[in-house]
């Protein structure tokens, strides 16, 4: 989770959730101890690049000039509850292991010439420098541009497509906004494929309009397939905000970032605008994927 806080100036990078998230399938509220593990490395420089993305940290964007001074650790728990969780054995250690080759120190990395390779226990990570964009094997210079789809043209979907949704125009979409009935089943739009690097974006905006479906079902949630993988499932979503079922227009923002499955090569998006509709419409002005 990212949080910018205007009035301090500060940047909170919370990687709870997603470390909670990697254990979901172990329960950790039956009482008894439970080891976590975490390696650290990949959240510090995904939370500096961010930082700088963001104009924090503007007196340097060398990696060599930060290093670590605190750790917090905390939990929340929402609703008017008592709870109590105990922590045994906390450490932060460096580890490498026995035979471990340094391929950062020996130069048999393949990191761009724009990025900076960082040595780990079993590899090593590359990552682009401040100002250049990529995987980290290969970063081109200048800045990433949001990813448009606005709908303006009469009967261009721009290559989206529909499952259990129906046009109520016959060339839709139309007048820019794309109008559909929904069903009792669950409401699904499908992108084209994008093919985008998760770590040159991070967030997805939805301008839509919900008229009176369920407000029990009205939520919003993104699904997305990898190079990797190109099953939709729930580990890789991230969402299920409310959204208004009023009638009118709102603009909806789900930071894709807060799972730790968005990584690595995007090949498609999934929308469910709602869970489950009742015959009512919805609207959807725009969708733009941003950095």
């Amino acid at each position: 989770m990212i949080q910018g806080d205007d009035f301090s100036q500060k940047l909170i990078y919370n990687i709870g959730y997603n470390i909670l998230n990697d254990y979901s399938n172990s329960a950790i509220t039956d009482n008894q101890w439970h080891t976590l593990e975490e390696d650290f490395l990949p959240h510090i420089l995904d939370a500096l690049q961010e930082a700088w993305n963001r104009g924090y940290l503007s007196d340097s964007h060398n990696l060599a000039d930060y290093k670590i001074g605190g750790m917090n650790l905390g939990w929340e728990i929402t609703g008017l509850n008592e709870a109590e969780m105990q922590i045994n054995d906390l450490s932060l250690i460096y580890t490498k292991k026995a035979g471990n080759i340094n391929e950062c120190a020996n130069n048999t990395h393949d990191c761009d010439t724009n990025a900076t390779c960082f040595d780990t226990a079993d590899s090593f990570i590359c990552r682009c420098n401040f100002g250049y964009i990529g995987d980290g094997r290969t970063c081109t210079s200048g800045t990433v541009n949001d990813i448009r789809y606005d709908f303006n043209t009469d009967g261009d979907k721009e290559g989206w497509t529909t499952q259990n949704l129906t046009d109520l125009a016959n060339n839709a979409p139309n007048g820019g906004l794309w109008i559909m009935s929904t069903s009792a089943n669950e409401p699904i739009m499908l992108s084209p494929q994008v093919n985008i690097n998760a770590s040159s974006y991070s967030k997805i905006e939805i301008k839509m309009a919900n008229d009176h479906n369920p407000i029990e079902t009205s939520k919003l949630q993104i699904f997305w397939t990898s190079s990797d993988d190109n099953n939709f499932s729930e580990a890789k979503s991230s969402g299920l905000i409310n959204v208004s079922n009023g009638g009118g227009w709102g603009t909806y923002t789900i930071d894709l970032t807060t799972n730790t499955e968005w990584r690595g090569e995007i090949t498609k998006i999934r929308i469910d605008p709602i869970m489950q509709g009742d015959g009512h419409s919805i609207g959807i002005d725009y969708i733009v994927i941003k950095p």
